[in-house]
């Protein structure tokens, strides 16, 4: 089964309420479970100078209004554009919510092969 990532821009973070980084982008894509149910994931570039809690819950809002409960946490060693980001991977709490049900905020066209 071949998966893949679906492209997102201009993304929000906020930890309880609070605005801590935009205009981000990334990388983000879904597993079906038993019952239908999905499992999202998926990661993003930060500045070196940002790091996430990964006992913290954070507000994911893609450019669509839609958003999502996530936990994340950096990754060790996986750094880009000469260590001055460093990629964050995440996991979606729950379900998306908002936005365009289609879509997701997602742009298709950028899709990334896994595995």
């Amino acid at each position: 089964m071949q998966r893949h990532l679906d492209h997102f821009r201009d993304a929000k973070l906020y930890r309880e309420g609070e605005l801590i980084l935009e205009q981000f982008e990334g990388y983000i894509g879904c597993r079906e479970k038993s019952g239908h149910r999905k499992e999202w994931h998926g990661y993003f570039l930060v500045s070196a100078r940002e790091h996430l809690d990964p006992e913290s819950k954070y507000t994911l809002e893609l450019s669509d209004g839609s958003k999502a409960t996530i936990r994340g946490s950096d990754i060790s060693s996986c750094e880009s554009d000469g260590g001055e980001k460093h990629a964050v991977e995440f996991y979606v709490v729950g379900d998306i919510r908002g936005g365009s049900r289609r879509s997701i905020g997602l742009e298709h066209s950028g899709r990334r092969p896994l595995g």
